[in-house]
C-alpha cells in the first residue's frame, strides 16, 4: 500500500454471523503542530485527528481511526471505502523529511456488534519539523 520503509497491511475477514476482523500494520502518521495543539494526519490511509498535545493527538487519532472503522463496518460491511484514499502528497514530503519516532501497536475486532479492541500494529508517528504547514 505504500513505499514508506513498510508496506501497510490490510487485513478483513468476516463471517455469515456479522463478525469481523480487522488488522491494520504499518500505518504511517505525520504529526505536525497546528496553531496551540498537534495534528495526527495518517498517510496511506487518509485519516486525520488533533490534539493539545502529542500524545493527546496520538490517541484522538487511534481511538477516531478505530471508530472509523467501526463505523465503516457496521454500515457498509467492509472498510473498502477507508481505504480508497491516501493522504495529500504534501503530508508524505513532510514525512519524508523527517524520520519516524515512537511506534505505536494496539488493536479491533466486531463480533455480534460487541466491540472489542481493535489490532492496530506498528503505527509509526513521525514528528514534523517545527516550521512544517499542516
Amino acid at each position: 500500500m505504500s513505499n514508506l520503509g513498510m508496506a501497510t497491511q490490510v487485513l478483513h475477514v468476516s463471517d455469515d454471523h456479522g463478525n469481523h476482523d480487522v488488522v491494520v500494520a504499518g500505518l504511517h502518521v505525520l504529526l505536525a503542530p497546528d496553531g496551540d495543539g498537534w495534528h495526527a494526519q495518517g498517510l496511506q490511509i487518509d485519516y486525520a485527528a488533533s490534539g493539545t498535545t502529542i500524545e493527546e493527538a496520538k490517541d484522538a487519532f487511534v481511538r477516531g481511526f478505530v471508530g472509523t472503522i467501526r463505523a465503516n463496518l457496521k454500515r457498509f460491511g467492509s472498510i473498502d471505502r477507508l481505504l480508497r484514499r491516501q493522504a495529500p502528497s504534501s503530508y508524505f514530503q513532510q514525512y519524508y523529511a523527517n524520520p519516524p519516532g515512537a511506534v505505536l501497536a494496539c488493536g479491533t475486532r466486531l463480533l455480534d456488534s460487541e466491540q472489542v479492541p481493535l489490532r492496530l500494529r506498528t503505527i509509526s508517528f513521525a514528528k514534523a519539523a517545527a516550521n512544517a504547514n499542516v
